[in-house]
């Protein structure tokens, strides 16, 4: 709808529902904070969703300025401004625009500003250069903020802001080329793997700072990097798909440029990303210096323990127990970033990740990350639904086909396929960690899969965008009764595994946690599996 037409409709839906006489733009944007709730209900219903009353407000506002100070006629307000998408966001990551048109020569975004400052039109304007230069065709970046009488675009190519004179808006709508898509054509010019980065399997782009955090994140960075409460321990807790990993090595990385002697603890081997940051002023061990790490705490200023759920306290180790003291009494600050249930051996305790972090809370701060913008939302439902299947359930879409089964009815022909597959760039095969010491049988089921790929230990923390796991006879499904919050009996298909040293239903969820984009699923010998997993999809 253009803008004449939907400030029209604002206008009837208003005066509909006060008594007050609406006569004026003026008196319309006195009368919305008073009419906000029946008019939000009403411009839903036909595809119109603002984030607040002050966002349609400074719309109104912003409306009024092309009347009186751009000039616009009736006609130029009908005929320039229609086809903008309101409020858009790009799917999985729940990244927002506020008016985006898309054009043969250029495409528009505007953002509504209120209550800002000209620093923040700036910041965003960046922000939205970095998810919309992507496009085929460059983006005119524009904020406007009728509040501060500020109008002004952002000229990617100079890396430079200009104020926008009240006459260049008129040319700014009328010369677009407008194009008219579909909101599934639009979803299809943004793929994913543009915008999430890992500092492990995109290294450049996070030396580069060519990427964002969500402003949960930017909290989170402030309270630790600027600690206004002097606090010396944090803790940070997040499910796979929450940007933990970025989150945790931005903040070591702001650290390191303020000078501050910082060393991170990994919770597996390196892997070659990390390798790759140690050469450019980072310091990243293994957890097998933990030991050594702690005992020497004084050489640090902060030290960063990542993927803490991997310490164990035991009758062998007592991980856990000389970390929590040296909390209490080093000069050095800590970081702690958990997942209690990526644990991948029976010496690792999830119930440990539970009390350290509750620990954390009484003596510091924690932080939990709950915003899964990394894992697409039919990803996320396939995943918890392949582990343990309700009686009724609905499918997974999977219309993009992002999820793919495959079946193979011997092995030699798998291992082969999947060899095979190992060697192409544009996959990841994910396998599971064979144990080196003996199991008390002598031969594990596990063996029988072959040694292609990578193991899940070798994989604790990485992403990839497309992502392949054999699954064999290791795996059943069996029925089994729990109790709901009612006290009534349910009845799920839990999917069981053999047994072997590392838990293979720990490495499992482990592997499928690594996918970004797409994910292949390839079932060796085991029929009843693949027909159950198919049928967890809509489309196969």
């Amino acid at each position: 709808m253009d803008f004449e037409s939907l400030v029209r409709f604002i206008l009837h839906t208003v005066r509909s529902n006060t008594d007050q006489a609406v006569r004026s733009i003026d008196e319309l944007i006195l009368a919305i904070d008073e009419t906000y709730r029946p008019l939000d209900l009403e411009l839903k219903k036909i595809g119109y969703e603002f984030k607040n009353c002050r966002e349609l407000i400074t719309f109104i506002k912003f409306f009024k300025y092309i009347i009186e100070t751009c000039k616009f006629s009736t006609n130029d307000r009908v005929i320039y401004t229609d086809n903008f998408l309101f409020g858009y966001v790009i799917p999985q990551i729940n990244k927002e625009f506020d008016l985006l048109r898309f054009g043969n020569n250029y495409n528009i975004n505007i953002e509504l500003k209120s209550e800002t400052t000209t620093e923040d039109q700036q910041n965003q304007l960046k922000k939205n250069h970095f998810y919309l230069n992507f496009l085929s065709k460059p983006t005119r970046y524009i904020s406007v903020s009728p509040d501060l009488s500020s109008y002004i675009e952002f000229i990617p190519e100079n890396n430079e802001f200009i104020n926008i004179a009240p006459e260049e808006f008129l040319v700014l709508f009328s010369e677009q080329e407008v194009q008219k898509f579909t909101l599934d054509e639009v979803n299809a010019f943004f793929d994913i793997k543009n915008y999430l980065v890992s500092p492990f399997n995109d290294v450049e782009k996070f030396l580069e700072d060519k990427y964002f955090l969500t402003n949960h994140q930017q909290d989170i960075v402030r309270e630790i990097v600027e600690n206004p409460q002097n606090k010396s321990v944090f803790g940070i807790k997040g499910n796979p798909g929450t940007g933990k990993s970025l989150l945790v090595y931005h903040i070591a990385k702001k650290l390191i440029q303020i000078g501050k002697r910082v060393v991170i603890v990994h919770g597996a081997n390196l892997n070659n990303g990390q390798r790759v940051l140690n050469n450019n002023s980072f310091n990243i061990v293994s957890i097998r210096r933990f030991d050594d790490i702690i005992q020497n705490t004084e050489n640090y200023d902060y030290i960063i323990i990542d993927e803490s759920q991997r310490l164990r306290e035991n009758n062998k180790s007592q991980q856990l127990t000389a970390l929590t003291k040296k909390m209490t009494n080093s000069n050095a600050r800590f970081i702690i970033s958990l997942d209690g249930r990526q644990v991948l051996s029976p010496e690792e305790d999830s119930n440990n990740a539970t009390l350290l972090y509750n620990y954390i809370g009484k003596i510091g701060q924690v932080f939990s990350l709950k915003d899964k913008f990394r894992t697409n939302p039919s990803m996320s439902e396939f995943i918890k639904l392949l582990f343990k299947i309700p009686e009724q359930s609905q499918k997974v879409i999977n219309t993009q086909k992002n999820i793919s089964i495959k079946f193979f009815h011997n092995r030699k022909d798998a291992d082969a396929y999947l060899d095979l597959m190992d060697q192409d760039k544009n996959w990841k095969v994910l396998n599971y960690t064979k144990s080196a010491r003996r199991f008390p049988r002598a031969d594990q089921e596990l063996d029988k899969l072959g040694n292609y790929g990578l193991n899940s230990h070798e994989v604790i923390g990485q992403e990839f965008n497309n992502v392949i796991i054999p699954m064999d006879t290791n795996f059943e499904y069996q029925n089994e009764i729990f109790t709901d919050k009612y006290g009534n009996p349910k009845t799920y298909q839990v999917l069981n595994t053999s047994n072997s040293y590392y838990p293979i239903g720990n490495m499992l969820y482990q592997n499928l946690t690594r996918t970004r984009e797409k994910l292949e699923i390839v079932i060796i010998e085991n029929y009843p599996l693949f027909i159950q997993i198919c049928s967890l999809l809509d489309s196969v």
